[in-house]
C-alpha cells in the first residue's frame, strides 16, 4: 500500500522541452469570448423555487439586525442585502448548502450578511494585500470547458506568514471569480499545484481551515471543482489534518490528478468538445486580455451599494428536462487521499498553463498581471 501512495502522489515529469520552447506570454485569461454558457448545474425544482420565494419574502426579518458598516477605510462602496436577496441565485446557493431546510437557510444568509458588512469583501483596498500577489502564489487564470474561471494555487511560491492578509487575497479573487463568471455559470475551479511543496511551504492547517470556513460558510455553492495536482506524500500530512472540517458536498468536488504532458495532443478533441459546450463557433473560447499601460486606481471608489450576484439570470425551474452536458466522473484509486482524474477531461489544452498540464504557456509577471487584476475588482460595484 505504502509504495503504491508513493506512486500515486510523486511528482510527474516536467513539461516537454517542446512546451517549454512556445512562445510565452504574461497576459492572463481573465475574460471568457462568449457571454454565454450551457448551465451544468442542477435545474431548479418547482419547491426550491417556491422555498426562494419563502426566504425572500422574509426580507424584514433577515435584515432587521444588521450593523452598521464602517467605511473608514476611505471606500464607500456599501453592501446591500436588499439587493442580494433579489438575486434569486444567490438564495438558491445557500438553500441547497443547507439541504434545502428553510429556516437553516435564513440563519447561513443572516452570518453572511453580518460578514459582508463587517469584513467588506466588495471593498477590499488593494495596496493592504497586493504584497500576496508578488510571487504568483495565488492569481485568477483561465476557464474549463464550461466556463468556470480556474482560481491558481501554487503554495511553493509562499512569501507571507500573516494568515488574515492571505486569507483576504483569497477572498479577493473570489469576489472577481464571481464578477468574470459567464452567463450560465455560478462556480469555479480551483487549481493547487503541488509538484514542487516542501514541508516549510505546506499551508498551515489553520490557514486551511480559515479558507474552508469562508468558502463554505459566505460562498456556498461556489466550487465548481477542486483540483490537487502532483501531490506528495508529504500532502497526506495536511490534507488528513483538515478533511475531517471539509463539508460531504465539498470533499466530493476535490479530486487529484497527476501531470501528463502527453495527453495535451488531445487539444482538438477538447477544442471540439467546448465549442458544443457554449454553443458557438469555434471562436466562442476564452482569449487573453489585452496588455494595458494606463493607470489604475488603487481602490473602487463608486458609492453604489452593491450585492454578491451571481449570473445565470432569473430563477427558472426546467419543466423541458434540458439535457445538460455532464462532467466526466471520478474514480478513487485504493488506498488513496481522494479520487483522481484526467484534468484534460475538464480543460481544452489551449487555454490551460502549461505548467498545470495544458498548452497555454503563460508565465506570471506581478508587475503586468496586478493592474489586469485590480481592474477586474473596480467593476465590481
Amino acid at each position: 500500500m505504502s509504495k503504491y501512495l508513493s506512486s500515486f502522489f510523486k511528482s510527474s515529469t516536467p513539461p516537454s522541452k517542446k512546451a517549454d520552447e512556445s512562445p510565452k506570454t504574461e497576459i492572463p485569461i481573465l475574460e471568457f469570448s462568449s457571454k454565454s454558457c450551457k448551465s451544468i448545474d442542477d435545474p431548479i425544482t418547482e419547491e426550491e423555487a417556491l422555498k426562494v420565494k419563502e426566504i425572500q419574502q422574509d426580507r424584514a426579518e433577515l435584515t432587521k439586525n444588521l450593523p452598521e458598516e464602517d467605511l473608514s477605510n476611505g471606500i464607500t462602496l456599501k453592501f446591500d442585502p436588499n439587493s442580494w436577496l433579489d438575486d434569486d441565485w444567490n438564495v438558491i446557493r445557500f438553500l441547497r448548502a443547507r439541504k434545502r431546510v428553510v429556516e437553516d437557510t435564513k440563519k447561513a444568509i443572516i452570518k453572511t450578511f453580518e460578514w459582508r458588512i463587517k469584513y467588506r469583501p466588495h471593498a477590499i483596498d488593494p495596496n493592504e494585500i497586493q504584497e500576496e500577489f508578488k510571487t504568483g502564489k495565488t492569481y485568477l487564470n483561465g476557464f474549463d470547458l464550461w466556463g468556470r474561471p480556474v482560481l491558481v494555487m501554487k503554495p511553493y511560491n509562499q512569501n507571507t506568514k500573516v494568515p488574515d492578509l492571505q486569507i483576504k487575497a483569497v477572498v479577493f479573487l473570489m469576489e472577481i471569480a464571481s464578477k468574470i463568471m459567464p452567463s450560465g455559470v455560478t462556480k469555479l475551479v480551483i487549481m493547487i499545484d503541488l509538484s514542487k511543496i516542501t514541508f516549510n511551504s505546506l499551508t498551515s492547517p489553520k490557514v486551511s481551515n480559515m479558507f474552508l470556513e469562508v468558502l463554505q460558510s459566505h460562498y456556498p455553492e461556489r466550487l465548481g471543482k477542486g483540483i490537487i495536482i502532483n501531490a506528495p506524500s508529504i500532502f497526506l500530512i495536511t490534507y488528513k489534518i483538515i478533511s475531517p472540517f471539509i463539508d460531504p458536498i465539498t470533499k466530493n468536488k476535490i479530486f487529484f490528478s497527476s501531470f501528463n504532458p502527453s495527453k495535451s495532443q488531445r487539444s482538438t478533441q477538447k477544442s471540439s468538445a467546448a465549442n458544443s459546450i457554449s454553443g458557438g463557433s469555434s471562436q466562442n473560447t476564452p482569449t487573453p486580455l489585452e496588455n494595458t499601460s494606463s493607470p489604475v486606481d488603487s481602490a473602487p471608489t463608486s458609492q453604489n451599494s452593491i450585492s454578491e450576484s451571481a449570473t445565470p439570470g432569473p430563477l427558472s425551474t426546467n419543466p423541458n428536462n434540458e439535457k445538460k452536458t455532464p462532467e466526466p466522473s471520478e474514480s478513487l484509486p485504493v488506498g488513496s487521499a481522494g479520487p483522481s482524474a484526467t484534468i484534460l477531461d475538464y480543460f481544452d489544452p489551449l487555454f490551460l498553463e502549461s505548467s498545470l498540464g495544458g498548452q497555454f504557456n503563460f508565465s506570471f509577471n506581478f508587475d503586468v498581471y496586478w493592474p489586469l487584476l485590480v481592474k477586474k475588482y473596480q467593476f465590481i460595484g
